[in-house]
């Protein structure tokens, strides 16, 4: 399975986060990129497709493109959200030291990853390309990131008795390479938009952001704000919680 991650509400003053992770076979990533240029050509647009630079000009263009993603063969998304009232002060400096919330995000987006690698082994998946947004951390973190998904593939497949399970390909990228990339972006702020339910004060775009979350909600099957659809299933999202005693 091919895998591009993101998230969205990182940024000061969010009352959730969100991890999201966009799953195609591999043999359908090449398909999806040709799609999502014609999508360019018949819309001549160009730019990065972002949430943040949705707009109500550009709509059909972004619906386009997102239905040329959700439409192949294969694809899955898999999210989790994180009440960002729960990460105190106290609990930060605890778990996550001096690298604080930068520490987290990389937490938290590899227990999403472990978890949802583990059942598509599960489920017959044997390699993964892995790729997530460039991030704003020194090498030494990233590396470590890398070296601790390797660990928990290697875990899951002894667990599931899958010798030939590997990664294809583990790094970060620069979002404006791959499309798959910026469906995920689209697909975390949308989730993100759902959970923090607050309204913008432009009323286009505010029309343009609910379009977009109406089309996920209607691929996906239900709310982007519910939380219990099977973990095999397509489409799912985990609400994080503390284990007791943390």
């Amino acid at each position: 399975m091919f895998c591009c991650c993101d998230e969205s509400g990182s940024q000061s003053g969010s009352g959730w986060w969100v991890y999201g992770a966009v799953w195609l076979p591999h043999d359908r990533v090449a398909d999806f990129e040709a799609e999502a240029v014609r999508v360019r050509q018949r819309h001549n647009c160009w730019g990065e497709f972002k949430w943040n630079g949705l707009s109500h000009r550009m709509l059909d263009a972004y619906q386009d493109f997102l239905a040329a993603a959700l439409s192949q063969d294969g694809v899955r998304f898999t999210s989790m959200v994180v009440e960002t009232a729960l990460l105190t002060a106290d609990e930060t400096r605890r778990y996550h030291g001096k690298e604080g919330r930068t520490l987290a995000y990389l937490k938290f987006m590899r227990l999403l990853l472990r978890e949802r690698i583990d059942r598509l082994i599960q489920m017959g998946h044997p390699e993964f390309t892995v790729l997530w947004d460039q991030l704003s951390v020194s090498k030494e973190l990233e590396a470590e990131m890398r070296s601790i998904l390797k660990t928990d593939l290697d875990k899951s497949s002894i667990k599931h008795k899958r010798k030939d399970c590997a990664f294809r390909h583990l790094s970060s990228i620069d979002s404006r390479t791959l499309h798959l990339t910026q469906v995920a972006d689209l697909m975390a702020g949308a989730t993100r938009y759902a959970w923090e339910g607050e309204e913008g004060k432009n009323a286009k775009t505010e029309a343009a952001r609910k379009a977009i979350r109406n089309q996920i909600e209607d691929w996906a099957g239900g709310s982007l704000k519910y939380e219990w659809f099977p973990a095999d299933r397509y489409y799912c999202l985990w609400r994080w919680r503390p284990s007791k005693g943390s």
